[in-house]
């Protein structure tokens, strides 16, 4: 992360995650020690597989949640660039497919580079950079969201 100058490449080498698998609940005790980060904390930032009435779900920070359109694709993130900026690190509630807009920054998620237009993929150089190794910003199109003003 841009916190600690460790890459996610490089805890996914050092974890031994295939490149272009999404990282799972059973690679967090690995990640914890290597992050020193306490486990449950992790546990609770991945999706784990689960059944809800006979149906599949995911768990997710202690939530079941049915697997539908619900939770984007792990391999497919998207994030505000200006909390990455600010905060260092991107938030759980962004996996969650209904969350199009920044709540902090009243901005459009962004799931694609603006220079390169490829996806935004969890294997990237920084946390807050693109594989062509450009920041990722807001597209110069992108308009800032405000709610309506009451009346």
């Amino acid at each position: 992360t841009s916190r600690n100058q460790v890459s996610l490449a490089w805890l996914r080498h050092a974890a031994g995650v295939p490149e272009g698998r999404a990282l799972r609940a059973s690679d967090s005790p690995l990640l914890a020690w290597l992050t020193s980060t306490e486990r449950h904390r992790l546990m609770d930032a991945f999706a784990a597989p689960g059944r809800w009435n006979g149906r599949p779900s995911v768990v997710m920070n202690g939530q079941t949640i049915l697997r539908s359109t619900a939770i984007r694709s792990a391999l497919k993130p998207q994030l505000c660039p200006l909390c990455v900026r600010e905060a260092g690190y991107c938030q759980l509630m962004w996996e969650f497919a209904h969350i199009t807009v920044c709540p902090v920054h009243h901005v459009n998620m962004v799931d694609f580079c603006a220079q390169c237009e490829r996806s935004i993929v969890w294997d990237r150089p920084a946390i807050d950079m693109c594989r062509c190794t450009r920041l990722i910003g807001l597209s110069s199109s992108q308009k800032v969201w405000a709610p309506e003003s009451p009346l």
